[in-house]
Order: structure tokens, then sequence, then C-alpha cells
């Protein structure tokens, strides 16, 4: 299977280009210049949609988003950057009629792998001059790992993902203020199906305003029974849903 995926919708890349302007071409400058790197690794991948949070004046339950979707990644030392654990988290917009991937939490012990991600994903809501979204954390706050055939992910502390929408002079300012917490979480992907050929190609363009980079991703992808435990959200053992496994993972980041 192979299919081409850009990062963000048009009226995303218009965000951008309108309201950083200047200031988002003095952001790219600032950013090292980088040469592309391959990554070794797996990843489980899952569309979480939450009970709606109730707002009736004593309940305990936070508000949050309802819909999100999660890729949990373990790379190994393989990798041009070395071993690192990720979650990139995608946020369903329905003013957008799409999912806008809006952070990427990194377990990571090679300084230069924040920087070299922020230049990937400059312009975009995960990095630019008004939403900084690439969120270092240690590996007792987020482990990805395989546990026999399963892929599991735990999330100990809480993450705030800043996402002002509402002070964009533009039309996208009615997508409101989306800014929430994520807090400590796990997921289980247990595979259920057999590995197909998966082959996509995520385009960060156009280029400017966004950093014309493009992540070629090979892997076997196995459908997956996911367990998803999110106890302040959601005060059960865990939701089940349906997602997917990637092994033998091998993504290159192509620069412009």
């Amino acid at each position: 299977m192979r299919r081409k995926i850009y990062a963000l919708s048009l009226s995303l890349c218009l965000l951008v280009a309108i309201v950083v302007g200047v200031a988002a071409q003095t952001f790219v400058n600032a950013q090292a210049n980088v040469d592309s790197s391959t990554a070794y690794g797996e990843h489980g991948e899952v569309i979480v949609t939450f009970p709606q949070p109730s707002t009736l004046p004593n309940s305990s339950m936070p508000i949050h988003p309802t819909t999100l979707r999660f890729i949990a990644t373990t790379f190994d030392e393989r990798s041009g950057q070395g071993a690192a654990d990720h979650i990139l988290i995608q946020l369903w917009i329905p003013a957008a009629n799409s999912f806008v991937i809006v952070a990427q939490i990194v377990s990571t012990s090679n300084p230069n792998l924040i920087s070299y991600l922020q230049t990937i994903w400059n312009g975009t809501p995960i990095w630019n001059p008004i939403m900084h979204n690439i969120i270092q954390v240690n590996s007792q706050t987020l482990d990805v790992y395989r546990d026999g055939s399963k892929i599991v992910a735990n999330l100990t502390a809480p993450v705030t993902i800043t996402l002002p929408f509402n002070l964009l002079p533009t039309a996208l300012a009615a997508y409101g203020n989306q800014t929430f917490v994520l807090p400590p979480m796990s997921l289980t992907f247990y595979p259920i199906g057999t590995p197909e050929p998966l082959h996509e190609i995520v385009s960060l363009m156009p280029s400017p305003p966004l950093s014309g980079y493009e992540i070629d991703i090979t892997s076997l992808m196995s459908p997956a029974w996911v367990r998803v435990s999110v106890p302040s959200w959601v005060q059960m053992s865990w939701l089940e849903c349906s997602g997917h496994i990637c092994t033998d993972l091998v993504e290159e980041e192509i620069p412009p």
C-alpha cells in the first residue's frame, strides 16, 4: 500500500503565512542547517474518541478534546539521531473537518534531536513563533517499548499542549483556544492480523511557509486491538479501540 499525506490542509498553511509573516521566515532562518536522517523502529497508531466531558459545575471531570489520534513510536540506536521515544498527537478540529498535527512529545538523550525536529516541523502548529509543542520529557515520563508482540506507551506526567488559535487575526480564530493538558495515560497495542507492506510519504509543503521536508516511511503494518487508559478523563479501566502496529519501520527525513 502506498499513500501520500500532506501534513497540513491549505487553510493551516495560510494560517502560518498570514499570521506569522516575516516572523515565521526569521524563525526558519534561526534553525540549524541539518541533513537527512534515517530512523529505525516501530510504532502503534490509534484514533480515540473520548466521551464528552461533563459541564456540570460540580463535576470533577476536566474539559478535554473528544477525538485524538496518537502515534507512539520507539526508534532504536541504529537511527541517525539515536534512540528516542515519541508520541505524535493529532487533534480533530471540526471547523477544519480534519485531523491537525498539534504536538510531539519526545524522550531522548540526544540534545540535537529537539532542534532537528523544530526544523522539520517549522511553520506547523507543532512549532512556530506562537505555538511551541515539541515537548521534551525524560525517560521516566515517556516510555514506548515492545513487550512480546505488543507495543506499549506510558506517559506518567501531564503535558500541556498550547493551541491559541483564538489569538490569530484571521478566520481561523474561529477554531478557538484548543489548549489542553494531556494527563498521564497508557496505550497497549495487540496485533491481531497479518502484516502487509506500507509506504507513506508525509509532505510538508508548500515551502515556505512550511519546511519543505518529505518524510518517507516504509513498514509492515498489522491491524491491532488497542487498550487506552486515561484515568482522569475516563474513570474506567480502559477504552477498547482499533488501530494498527507498524514494525520494521524505516523513516527517512528528506530536506528540501
